[in-house]
């Protein structure tokens, strides 16, 4: 996202994502022959699932001849945790220090910018409804990383958290309890999003984050009878509609497979 010109002294970082982002679409398009293609997707995971969203309308500017062009964010539905114990303030601030170090704010979406913080309009659930391009989000209800970083800082009188974070049977009925509380914020930010019909949604209740890049994909599992890959399919080809959200399982799900 991010597009610097001075390079940090110190550090000798060079903060010009965006740039790079650019120079890839381009050598496909100039040398794979992606300028011609028809259908594209662009695709990330966590951090890459977050910035599919960001760029996704960008990814689209680049072929405004292809008659299907879409985006999938896995486990890219990063949200603010609005009314969470403490979960709020620990992910406002750190988007607010990620979007002040790579000096994002001129780079996020207006539609969003011109009536929210900076650091707000780096959570998906501020932006998402303001993406043209057609958008499929592949997220846990119980996103293990997410509830890592927000949850596990935040209670402090809960010791083990590290163990719970790592294996669902070590965790308290108490810890159980703050992590059933997380899924219960989550689907509420889905539900404020907008009923946009292009979008695709597969939200599972796996306790989980990423995947696509593990055999998740190849049909490991399912909701109401569809693969992520019948999902997918059936959302990109415009085969039907797909939002599929598991809201039947309350408790987390252990769906480990092998990477």
């Amino acid at each position: 996202m991010a597009d610097v010109e001075v390079v940090n002294p110190e550090t000798n970082l060079h903060l010009r994502g965006r740039r790079i982002f650019t120079s890839v679409i381009e050598e496909l398009m100039c040398t794979q022959g992606m300028s011609n293609a028809e259908n594209a997707l662009l695709v990330g995971t966590s951090a890459g699932g977050l910035a599919t969203i960001l760029n996704c309308d960008r990814f689209h500017s680049f072929l405004p001849g292809a008659c299907r062009v879409k985006c999938i964010s896995d486990s890219g539905f990063f949200i603010r945790a609005e009314h969470l114990r403490g979960a709020q303030d620990t992910a406002t601030d750190y988007f607010r220090k990620a979007v002040l170090f790579h000096e994002l704010a001129q780079f996020l979406p207006e539609s969003c910018t011109q009536r929210l913080a900076p650091e707000l309009c780096f959570f998906p659930e501020n932006v998402v409804s303001d993406i043209r391009t057609p958008l499929f989000l592949l997220n846990s209800d119980f996103d293990k990383y997410q509830i890592t970083i927000y949850i596990a800082p935040n209670s402090p009188n809960e010791m083990g958290w590290n163990n719970c974070t790592s294996m669902l049977s070590s965790c308290t009925g108490n810890q159980l309890s703050i992590i059933m509380d997380f899924q219960t914020t989550f689907l509420k930010t889905l539900e404020k999003l907008d009923d946009n019909p292009s979008r695709g949604l597969f939200i599972t209740s796996c306790y989980e984050h990423d995947f696509i890049y593990k055999q998740y994909w190849q049909g490991t599992l399912t909701l109401q009878n569809k693969t992520i890959q019948q999902a997918v399919s059936d959302w990109y080809f415009e085969r039907s509609s797909v939002a599929l959200v598991d809201t039947q399982n309350l408790s987390p799900i252990n769906c480990s497979v092998t990477v």
